[in-house]
Order: structure tokens, then sequence, then C-alpha cells
């Protein structure tokens, strides 16, 4: 038998992403040295991810367009134009404008480049999950600067226009890699080395998560009751928005209604942090990088929920 060390790497899965987060705090150096790289990491997770789709398993979910399409609207437009509005309405905003944008941020970006992998994890519907993740991409730069030109301040300079133009870019050229790299290899080829693919992309995600960590470490030491409360907000949304949309869709089953609630607590707030570049304010993001500790940690949490509520459900392990 072959040793395949990046095969290897892939099997770490979150644990290995999570493992990231904790370097990034341990090694300020390193974090601040990763941080320049954090539009790139994003691409290459992207890469991987559309590289490593299952086209068999999407060709029979998309047969169902109005599932998908109807999620997707839900997940990308609806959902953060009721967040949107809550923030304003409420005060939310005017109380700390910073904050609220970091929430905004989350509720309009699309799901996790990883989602599918932890909802495999967890043990529900990984393809359905990956096209949701797909269509949800897709309509990205089309839909977070809608959001962001209803919702964000003035104070905030961000240019719609660049927002999309960057969130296009990013997005077409790692479609245009993975379908690159799929030409050369050959399907074949690259669905025999899965696990090596994982490999790579559980180090990308590792250098992401690191990254996102600069500064973190010397905040929690200057300002600790300030990123407590700040990581507790973090888990509170993360656990509100799967609550909310694993409650709109229970009535289509549970597991249908807890993937959908997962894809949806688990968003890619890197991609449009990345797209945005110099223009973030920094409590926004201090938010955003604390709030990969849920994306990461809260799967474990839900394996042992989907246990107990689908305790005859044939849960997996991980893929």
């Amino acid at each position: 038998m072959n040793f395949n060390p990046l095969a290897l790497i892939g099997k770490l899965g979150t644990i290995g992403v999570a493992a990231g987060i904790f370097f990034g705090l341990a090694l300020p150096e390193l974090a601040s040295f990763f941080r320049p790289w954090l539009a790139v990491t994003i691409f290459v997770i992207l890469a991987l991810t559309m590289a490593r789709v299952d086209l068999d398993h999407l060709k029979d979910i998309v047969r169902r367009p109005r599932r998908i399409g109807g999620a997707t609207l839900v997940i990308m437009i609806v959902f953060p134009l009721v967040v949107g509005t809550f923030l304003r309405i409420s005060g939310i905003w005017d109380l700390s404008p910073d904050i609220a944008f970091a929430i905004l941020i989350m509720a309009a970006s699309p799901p996790l480049m990883s989602a599918p992998a932890l909802i495999y994890l967890i043990g529900l519907d990984g393809p359905l999950a990956m096209a949701i993740l797909l269509a949800c991409v897709a309509v990205t730069p089309i839909s977070v600067p809608l959001i962001m030109s209803l919702f964000a301040d003035a104070s905030v300079e961000i240019s719609t226009l660049n927002l999309a133009i960057q969130l296009f870019t990013l997005i077409a050229g790692a479609i245009l890699a993975a379908g690159l790299l799929r030409f050369i290899a050959g399907d074949a080829r690259v669905s025999a080395n899965t696990g090596s693919i994982d490999g790579l992309l559980i180090i990308a995600l590792f250098v992401f998560a690191v990254a996102f960590m600069d500064g973190i470490g010397q905040k929690i030491l200057d300002q600790p009751v300030l990123i407590g409360g700040l990581t507790a907000l973090a888990f509170g949304m993360a656990a509100l928005f799967i609550l909310i949309l694993s409650t709109l869709y229970w009535s289509g089953g549970r597991t249908e209604a807890f993937t959908m609630g997962i894809v949806n607590g688990n968003r890619s707030v890197g991609l449009i942090v990345a797209a945005i570049a110099g223009s973030i304010p920094d409590l926004t993001w201090v938010y955003c990088a604390l709030a990969q500790f849920p994306i990461y940690l809260l799967p474990f949490i839900l394996k042992l929920i989907a246990d107990r509520i689908m305790p005859n459900a044939p849960l997996r392990t991980g893929d």
C-alpha cells in the first residue's frame, strides 16, 4: 500500500482546520505572515472545492432546480434582507455599527466552502449541501453587493461595483481553475485522488484559519472581556442562524431541515472579507475572525444533537 501524506492530512477533517485557529493564536508572527495571502488562500479553497465536486451526485440533485433555487433565494436574499432590516430598525446598527456590519457580512456570505464536508461529518445530506453551496456561490457577486448597498453605512468605504468585480473574479477564476484541473487530469484521475485533494484543501483551510487570527491573540490579552463577549455573540449568532433555517424547513423532514440549518449557520465570511480587503473596520475583522470558532467547533456538538434527533439515521463519520 502506497503511503499518501496528503490523503492522511485529508482525514483530519475539521480537526486540522480548528488546529489552525490555535496555531494562529499561539504564533502571531505566523498569522501576520499569512494574512496578506488571505485572498489567494480563499481562491485555492474555492478551486479545490469545485474540483472535488462529485459530478454524478450533483446531476441527481440539480434535476430538482426548484428545491435548490428556493433554498438559494432564502439563504442569499431573504435571510440577509431580514437580518439587515432587523439590525437597522432595532437600533443595533446605531449602537455598534462595526459589529452590525460584521453580522451583515455573516448573513450575506455564501455557505462555507467546507460546508458539505461538515454535513457529511455530521451524517446528513452532503450532495444537497454541495448543490446549495454551488448555487449560492454563483449568485454571490450579485447578491452580496446588493445587500451591502442597501444596508452598509457610508462610513464603510465599499464600492459595490468593485466588490461585485472582486467576487466575480475570485469565483469565476476558481471555477476556471477547477475545470482546467479536471480537463488536464481527467475526471477519472480526479475521482481516484479525492483523498489528496482533501489533504490540499485541509492545508489551505489551515492556512486560512491561521491568517484570520492575525492580531487576535494580542487582543485576547488586552481586552479579554470584549473578546469573550464577541466570541459568545459569534456562537449565539451561528446557533440562531442554524435554528431559524432548521425550523423553516422542518416540515420537509429532519435530515433536510438540519442540513439547511447547518448550511445557513456556517457562512464563508472569509470570502467577503478577502474581497473587501482594506475597507473592513478593525472591530469587524475581529468579530469575523472569532466567527471561525463556532464554524469549526460546533460540528462536534451538532453531531451529538443529530445522533439524538435522528437516532435511526445512518450517520456517517466523514468523506
